[in-house]
């Protein structure tokens, strides 16, 4: 009815003002211990973008109205540069769903063509994207391409540094003997 609609539409413009005045929260990207970010707590976010009770088994709120063509903005800052898992659990109403992740306008990675969860609070921890991260303060994007799905969180899982045989061979270990030395 007409009642109904003029009751969304009141309640997505307070939706609008709350994100509006969200100021400039930064996450900080850990390098050693996994950084867990709810969807809501945006920095900015298109315009239409709302936020509904979240049935996940954290709780909270979760984005809605994650058309294709809106976003959800997030500012933050790494404590080290290297390569991280980027997780998301999300719940997908339409199969085909998804979204682009985007560091500093650059696309890192993408999770298009969702599978149906079941539903739009029947939540599922996707696989992990890995994606490289610079030391400093970055824009994270998380831009919507297809409609029919909501995001809970994401995550950060920094990836453990590994070593390239030219670099061993520069090393030296115990007492100053070179690695190419030793006898194992």
């Amino acid at each position: 009815t007409d009642i109904e609609y003029a009751i969304l539409d009141l309640q997505q413009a307070i939706n609008q003002f709350e994100n509006s005045k969200v100021t400039q929260l930064t996450h900080i990207i850990s390098s050693t211990d996994i950084t867990k970010i709810k969807a809501t707590s945006h920095s900015a976010t298109s315009p239409g973008i709302g936020a509904e009770n979240c049935q996940d088994e954290d709780g909270g709120q979760n984005p809605i109205y994650t058309d294709g063509g809106t976003w959800l903005e997030y500012q933050f800052d790494v404590a080290k540069t290297g390569w991280y898992q980027f997780t998301p659990r999300v719940s997908v109403n339409a199969a085909g769903a998804g979204f682009d992740v985007l560091v500093d306008g650059n696309k890192v990675a993408e999770f298009s063509n969702q599978s149906a969860t079941g539903g739009w609070q029947n939540w599922v921890t996707r696989d992990p994207a890995t994606v490289p991260l610079t030391e400093g303060t970055h824009t994270l994007r998380i831009a919507f391409t297809v409609s029919g799905m909501n995001v809970n969180w994401f995550q950060f899982k920094p990836m453990p540094t590994v070593v390239s045989v030219e670099t061993l061979d520069t090393i030296t270990v115990d007492y100053g003997i070179p690695f190419e030395e030793l006898s194992l």
